[in-house]
This record gives C-alpha cells, sequence and structure tokens, in this order.
C-alpha cells in the first residue's frame, strides 16, 4: 500500500476532500489483482484451516445454550 497520498494530504498539495478521497482510492487500487483460482484457493485454504484448528476444541462439558442463558443474566 502506498501512502504517499498522506503525506501530500499533510502538506496540502489537494483542493479538496473529493481529491484527497479519489487519491487514496487510487493508490488502494494499485494493488495486485486475484485472479478468481487464486480467491477460490484461498477460502477453500481458511476452511481447512479453521476446520483443523478447532479440533479438539471443547467448552468442558457446558452447553451453548446454558451459556447462553448465563448471559441473560447481566
Amino acid at each position: 500500500m502506498n501512502n504517499s497520498w498522506l503525506s501530500t494530504s499533510r502538506s496540502g498539495r489537494y483542493r479538496s476532500p473529493e481529491e484527497v478521497v479519489t487519491r487514496a482510492l487510487e493508490s488502494f487500487s494499485d494493488g495486485p489483482e486475484l485472479d478468481q483460482a487464486q480467491k477460490g484457493k484461498t477460502v477453500e485454504e481458511a476452511v481447512a484451516h479453521i476446520r483443523q484448528s478447532r479440533k479438539g476444541v471443547t467448552l468442558g462439558g457446558l452447553k451453548i445454550k446454558d451459556l447462553i442463558h448465563a448471559g441473560h443474566k447481566y
């Protein structure tokens, strides 16, 4: 991400807030584009990571319903 727009905005080179926003959005759009295969693979990897991470995680015998009920008391 390029923050050159931030340093430029502090020096007073812009004429309007719209110009600041436009320049900021342009700097964000300069990033790398991901194709559909890269996006899909990333999602699949994230799901696999979440499923792997939750294995063996328990509430120690508590029920979610009981935790919700306890939360309503406060």
